[in-house]
């Protein structure tokens, strides 16, 4: 195996580790569970976020909603016209 394929299996210690497998939940838990924006990070100069446990980018969805820009410390979400926007640290 090349060097460059061993690369790709080191984990970058500067990132959080998450369990990127589906985790099913109930329609009722799914209502219930508010939003929250655990980390922004930039890999490979896209920038993706973690929501709520999932890594999403811009145009991915979570939940009902639709992530619509990733800034520094905060994520755009709109759903049906609305927007909300979540923050690393709550204000």
């Amino acid at each position: 195996m090349a060097p460059s394929a061993y690369a790709d299996k080191i984990h970058d210690p500067t990132l959080p580790k998450v369990n990127l497998e589906p985790v099913e939940q109930s329609a009722e838990s799914e209502q219930t569970d508010e939003l929250s924006l655990q980390g922004v990070v930039n890999k490979r100069g896209i920038q993706m976020a973690f929501i709520s446990g999932e890594l999403v980018k811009v145009g991915d969805s979570v939940r009902e909603f639709k992530v619509s820009k990733i800034n520094n410390n905060n994520v755009v979400l709109l759903k049906s016209g609305s927007q909300k926007r979540l923050y690393v640290y709550e204000k």
